[in-house]
């Protein structure tokens, strides 16, 4: 059994997430969506989320408390970097295979993709590394997945070849 009862989701081949409901006798997994729904999927399907994103503290976007008390999101045009080389992510990656790896690589990607666009962040680096530009084609098929963004190739002098920005056209 890959997954528990409780455990957060994200989806492999489209936007969203959700929680493990159960498993069904041919080991499919119930998922109860963000949206409250509840849906079949096979286990490939899904990637267990690599850690909680409710709180951050190195991301940009902060809420500060004015005089009056009410909150205000404040943001900076400094893009958020998000490097995706597998060694920041698990501690070792001993028994995985390539497939696994980059299934870990393309959930972490998801999660912090769509904890941006919640959160209106602005930009977004991701550092993929050049490799044989396996990970990097998975990112630009995901990306192709939202609306308002926009991606292009990361600044060369700071990032080499191995990186991609992400621009969100917030409303």
């Amino acid at each position: 059994m890959k997954f528990t009862k409780g455990d957060k989701v994200v989806f492999l081949n489209e936007i969203g997430g959700g929680i493990v409901v159960k498993y069904t006798t041919n080991r499919n997994v119930v998922i109860k969506t963000n949206d409250g729904f509840e849906f079949s999927y096979l286990e490939s399907e899904l990637v267990k989320e690599t850690q909680d994103l409710a709180y951050e503290p190195h991301l940009i976007n902060k809420e500060t408390k004015s005089k009056s008390g009410t909150l205000h999101k404040t943001t900076t045009d400094k893009p958020i970097e998000i490097d995706l080389h597998i060694g920041g992510l698990i501690e070792t990656i001993s028994g995985l295979s390539n497939r696994e790896i980059l299934l870990k690589q393309i959930a972490y990607f998801k999660e912090k993709m769509n904890w941006a666009i919640e959160n209106n962040v602005k930009t977004l680096v991701f550092i993929h590394g050049v490799g044989e530009g396996v990970l990097r084609h998975e990112i630009n098929e995901r990306l192709r997945m939202y609306e308002n963004i926009s991606w292009r190739k990361a600044e060369i002098k700071e990032y080499g070849d191995g990186a991609t920005e992400v621009t969100i056209l917030n409303d």
